[in-house]
C-alpha cells in the first residue's frame, strides 16, 4: 500500500485494521474521494479503530462529506480539530504527518465548501505547508499547492491566468511529470484564452498539451483529455 507521497505511506504504516487499509487507498491512489462514505461510517461507529485510526477516518470522512455537499458533517469534523489533533505529538513522524494532512484537509475541504475566505482556511493551509517543509514531503506539499491553485482559479479569477500560471513553477521539477503539470498549464492557458485572453495563452496551451501527450501514458484519462483539449486549442 506504498505511495510516492511520504505523508500518505507513515499514515498507512500505523493503521492495523486492514479494513480502513483499503479505504484510505480506495481514496488516495485510487482517487476514488466520496465513494465510500457510509464504509468509513460503519468503521467508525463500530468502535473497534484504535485513536490514531479513528482520528484518521474522521479526517478523510471530512473530505468526503465536502465533496458530496454534506458541509454540516464536514464542519461538525473541522469544528473538533483540538480533539482529533489532541495525543498527537510532533516528536513522531506517523503523527506529524497525520497532523499535517487535518490541515491540508480541513484547509480544501472550506474552500470545497465556498469557505475559503475563512480565516482557518490561509492557517490550516500554513500548518500544513510547515509541517509538510519539517517531514520533506515534497509530493505532498505540491498536492497542496496544486489544490489550491484550483481553488483560486474557481474564488478569484480577478487575479488572471497568468498569475496562476506562474504559481506551477513553485512545483519541484522532479514532480512536474508525476503531478501533470503540463496538462494543468495546458487547460489553464486554454481557458484563460477562451475568457478572452492574448494568442500568447493559445501558444502556451498546445505547447503543454503536445508535452503532455508526448510524456504520458496513451491509456491514461488525462492524456483523452489533453487530447480534446488540444482540438479545441486547435479549432
Amino acid at each position: 500500500m506504498t505511495s510516492k507521497n511520504k505523508v500518505f505511506n507513515l499514515i498507512c504504516s500505523n493503521i492495523k485494521d486492514p479494513r480502513l487499509g483499503i479505504l484510505l487507498e480506495i481514496h488516495y491512489k485510487e482517487d476514488l474521494w466520496g465513494s465510500a462514505i457510509p464504509d468509513l461510517e460503519n468503521l467508525i461507529a463500530e468502535g473497534k479503530l484504535d485513536e490514531y485510526e479513528n482520528k484518521t477516518a474522521k479526517i478523510f470522512l471530512c473530505r468526503d462529506y465536502s465533496l458530496k455537499y454534506r458541509h454540516n458533517d464536514c464542519l461538525e469534523i473541522i469544528n473538533s480539530i483540538k480533539d482529533i489533533l489532541n495525543g498527537l505529538s510532533e516528536s513522531n513522524q506517523n503523527h506529524s504527518a497525520l497532523m499535517g494532512f487535518a490541515y491540508h484537509t480541513f484547509a480544501i475541504s472550506l474552500g470545497y465548501m465556498g469557505k475559503k475566505n475563512d480565516a482557518r482556511y490561509n492557517k490550516y493551509y500554513l500548518m500544513a505547508e510547515k509541517i509538510y517543509d519539517r517531514l520533506e514531503a515534497n509530493s505532498d506539499k505540491a498536492d497542496l499547492i496544486i489544490q489550491s491553485i484550483d481553488l483560486e482559479y474557481y474564488y478569484n479569477e480577478a487575479h488572471g491566468i497568468p498569475g496562476l500560471l506562474k504559481k506551477y513553477k513553485t512545483i519541484p521539477k522532479e514532480l512536474v511529470g508525476e503531478k501533470d503539470i503540463s496538462f494543468r498549464l495546458g487547460v489553464m492557458s486554454l481557458m484563460g484564452f477562451l475568457k478572452g485572453g492574448g494568442n500568447d495563452l493559445l501558444e502556451k496551451s498546445i505547447t503543454y498539451l503536445k508535452m503532455q501527450l508526448d510524456d504520458s501514458d496513451m491509456n491514461h484519462y488525462k492524456n483523452f483529455w489533453a487530447a480534446c483539449a488540444l482540438m479545441v486549442a486547435y479549432k
